[in-house]
């Protein structure tokens, strides 16, 4: 019963030890996207550059003044897009890429936000950014790769069962949308967070577009 009891610890151990690579992989995905952006930003006057600016402007500005079920509605929208994408092609036998592509683009777009803020506006640039979107992209950027995380395994787990002729289990799916759901739920107080902050904070920080 010892060994038996040693057995089963070790293949847990085991288990846990491979979900946190799997995790800390799309954590390295993401920060790669998210160095990248930062730095791709040379010439703050380039079309990207432009682009980024109208939409801090019209995104963050712009609602500012708008009501707050409205800008809690657009930003639960936008976010829920990142977790719409992985549970989708987590129910796909070749969807486990597009799991881990995601967080590079992700990773990328925040960070040509951060880039162009920085060098466009410095200090200014760098408090709004700390202020208004830094705790909404960490909290909602965690919630991506958890969802992707999610989709990986899922992905996984359907291919085993092909490839072993089997039927997939009805607990596997429930599960799935359990997870998911928490998942939607978390997304949904980060919108909060998200609403108070550009309703509250964002007209506050001016910068001179």
């Amino acid at each position: 019963m010892e060994i038996k009891a040693l057995r089963t610890k070790k293949i847990k151990a085991a288990k846990i030890g491979i979900l946190s690579q799997k995790m800390f992989l799309l954590m390295t995905v993401f920060i790669i996207g998210l160095v990248f952006g930062t730095i791709s930003l040379r010439n703050p006057g380039d079309d990207y550059a432009l682009k980024i600016q109208s939409f801090i402007k019209n995104y963050f500005l712009a609602k500012s003044s708008q009501s707050l079920f409205t800008i809690f509605a657009t930003t639960l929208l936008r976010d829920c897009v990142f977790l719409l994408i992985p549970f989708i092609f987590g129910l796909c036998l070749i969807g486990e890429p597009i799991a881990w592509l995601e967080p590079v683009f992700r990773g990328l777009g925040i960070g040509l936000i951060s880039g162009y803020l920085y060098r466009t506006y410095n200090i200014d640039g760098m408090k709004f950014y700390g202020i208004v979107m830094l705790i909404p992209f960490v909290l909602s950027s965690s919630i991506m790769l958890a969802a992707c995380h999610e989709s990986i395994l899922m992905c996984r787990d359907i291919n085993r069962k092909i490839k072993d002729n089997t039927v997939i289990p009805n607990k596997f799916i429930k599960l799935y949308l359990i997870r998911y759901a928490v998942l939607l739920v978390s997304e949904i107080l980060i919108s909060i967070i998200s609403t108070i902050n550009i309703r509250f904070l964002a007209e506050k920080l001016t910068l001179p577009f």
